[in-house]
């Protein structure tokens, strides 16, 4: 449980509305005691702190322009998945998705782990941004996200990720991860009694299809055969995800990976101030680039707009709620 300095304020409310101080106690934030000018944004994921600390341009052009950039390769895998996972661990039996890495990852999946107790998934939350002493909360600003599974009974929370790599330092940064932080939180919010985060981690096969050996590299054996590294035809789709299915079965652990983190109080207090620092930022809708993450996490989408000055070349979409 989290409490504040004063050791008798607890963050979760069972009504959820985090009316957790006495009515005299509580104020609002105001101008006056934390500045943040009364700008358009009025909830904060982690996907769009995230976005911001990426680029604030790229957090513009994606929060405040709508622009709509279609998933990469990657992105749209692991929207495969979690559909899927979404649905065993709400109890329901999974569907194959048309792609044979995902329906593989899945199969894999629960002949590793099994089929989990139901529990809710897809949970939403909406939350005051409350200030660290607990005792006010932002005039404008909300905590928001959605919560991949939540165990009430057990107070657990489930984070499925999809990951190319899953090293040491993989989990030194989950460990720091601000989503854990905010997603304890918004549980907490909605009555949940958070003892433990989850972090339930499918690694993507770096396993590509087989191409056919250019004819002039080939080589032959006497009887007339190909040497046994060279392939006369491309591998077939069929023949691709056998092999990935094969290597997934043959070292799932390579594959799939759990840990749990808890949050302390320090910890929560920590993500507030923050949170609060970063929400300063964000409301002044700086439109600044940050040039060293044009490639850093693969190209920007906006590279080709930021690099020549012209409009991105994306739909723009009607105002949304934010998905976490």
């Amino acid at each position: 449980n989290y409490f504040s300095d004063h050791g008798s304020f607890r963050l979760r409310s069972p009504t959820g509305d985090l009316s957790w101080a006495p009515a005299s106690q509580r104020s609002r934030a105001t101008p006056e005691n934390h500045a943040i000018p009364d700008l358009r944004l009025d909830r904060l994921t982690s996907s769009r702190v995230a976005a911001f600390r990426r680029c604030p341009r790229y957090h513009a052009h994606v929060y405040l322009d709508r622009y709509e950039v279609p998933p990469s390769a990657p992105q749209a895998l692991g929207t495969a998945v979690h559909a899927q996972l979404a649905r065993l661990w709400s109890g329901a039996a999974i569907e194959l998705t048309g792609d044979a890495i995902a329906d593989a990852l899945l199969a894999g999946y629960v002949a590793h782990w099994g089929r989990p107790a139901p529990c809710a998934v897809e949970v939403p939350f909406d939350c005051p941004l409350p200030s660290v002493d607990l005792l006010a909360v932002h005039e404008t600003l909300r905590l928001a996200g959605t919560i991949d599974a939540l165990d009430f009974s057990l107070g657990a929370i489930v984070e499925h990720k999809t990951a190319s790599s899953i090293d040491e330092d993989y989990w030194a940064r989950i460990a720091m991860d601000s989503q854990i932080s905010q997603y304890v939180i918004g549980a907490e919010s909605l009555g949940a009694h958070v003892t433990s985060v989850i972090y339930d981690v499918i690694r993507t096969p770096a396993l590509r299809p087989l191409l056919a050996t250019p004819e002039t590299s080939r080589k032959h054996t006497k009887d007339g055969k190909l040497y046994a590294a060279q392939r006369d035809q491309d591998e077939t789709p069929e023949e691709f995800a056998d092999r990935v299915r094969l290597d997934i079965a043959a070292r799932p652990e390579h594959y799939f990976q759990r840990r749990t983190f808890v949050r302390t109080a320090a910890q929560l207090s920590a993500h507030l101030r923050s949170i609060w620092e970063w929400a300063d930022l964000i409301m002044t809708d700086s439109r600044a680039q940050n040039t060293d993450a044009c490639t850093r996490f693969g190209t920007c989408p906006f590279f080709h707009s930021c690099s020549t000055g012209s409009e991105p070349d994306y739909r723009r979409t009607p105002p949304e709620i934010d998905a976490a």
